[in-house]
């Protein structure tokens, strides 16, 4: 197993010893429950006798890229938390930092089956709920010793199973600060691999935007992927991520690492439509947030 949180197994091996990768501080439980998913979706492809070996191969790769996703959210949970001085925002309570990477690493484990049976991760696509998928797959998974021992840390299951089911959903469910958590983790980790492999396919021409793509967002509204036509499309859906986040200890770290600016450069090459999109941009942001104002350096 790599640093990475890579998986190093031959293809098809039907003796499968697989190690997701998850951190020291994950309970046993958790780990247990996640590396035997991502084994029991290995020997499902393996087994998978309708495919070619190319198709095999493929959806291989996409298992190992949900894995690592896991492994990046995890740390990109980590990472929010001790942003936000491990301190809930607005509240004199701190994070369960236990309970919080649990469901980090939980939250995608509905994806490593749409992976390996459905061949995409993409929604538009499948047709597939992957929040629920995974809050059935906990429900199912968690024996009675499993629920002891992660009560026994604090952890409270019907809060994971929650942030799971709900984590993926376009609009916030409840308020419930964990679930705010890994929708800020998740896009945040998205983000980061997106802006650090630029061969993800995007829209084939940076073309205008799209006007209802435009009036979702200055509504702040997350975008319905279905209705993206173009590289500014595509642009504004990353943006409404950022004005998606729950909490400033992820805004400060998307900023810190550029986030916005290095999403908006894919429009370089037309400086009117960046204009465009900056301009949507700031004046949605501002208006929408009182307490933290977006510069014009910022992006």
């Amino acid at each position: 197993m790599l640093k990475d949180g890579s998986v190093i197994i031959p293809t098809c091996m039907l003796e499968i010893d697989v190690s997701v990768g998850l951190d020291h501080h994950i309970p046993e439980v958790a780990k247990k429950l996640v590396d035997g998913e991502a084994v029991r979706c290995f020997k499902n492809l393996c087994n998978l006798g309708s495919i070619t070996e190319e198709e095999r191969d493929r959806r291989e790769i996409l298992l190992r890229s949900k894995i690592r996703h896991t492994v990046e959210v995890v740390e990109a949970t980590d990472e929010v938390i001790m942003n936000s001085h491990n301190a809930i925002e607005n509240t004199n309570l701190p994070w369960n930092t236990t309970q919080a990477k649990v469901i980090a690493a939980f939250h995608d484990i509905g994806r490593f089956s749409e992976a390996v049976i459905m061949g995409s991760n993409d929604r538009r696509i499948t047709k597939f709920d992957h929040g629920d998928s995974g809050a059935r797959i906990l429900e199912g998974g968690l024996d009675a010793s499993g629920v002891l021992e992660l009560s026994k840390l604090g952890c409270d299951l019907p809060v994971i199973i929650s942030a799971v089911r709900y984590h993926d959903k376009s609009k916030l469910k409840n308020d419930d600060p964990y679930l705010k958590l890994i929708r800020d983790a998740d896009k945040l980790a998205y983000l980061r691999h997106m802006l650090e492999n630029p061969s993800h396919p995007a829209q084939p021409e940076i073309g205008i935007i799209t006007p209802e793509v435009e009036r979702e967002f200055n509504k702040a509204k997350l975008i319905n992927i279905h209705k993206l036509k173009t590289t500014a499309d595509e642009t504004l859906y990353l943006l409404a991520w950022f004005l998606d986040f729950n909490y400033e200890a992820t805004r400060e770290i998307a900023i810190r690492e550029k986030i916005i600016n290095k999403t908006i450069s894919r429009l370089n090459s037309d400086p009117a439509t960046r204009e465009r999109v900056v301009s949507t941009f700031e004046m949605t942001w501002n208006r929408q947030s009182k307490a933290f104002k977006i510069k014009r350096e910022s992006i």
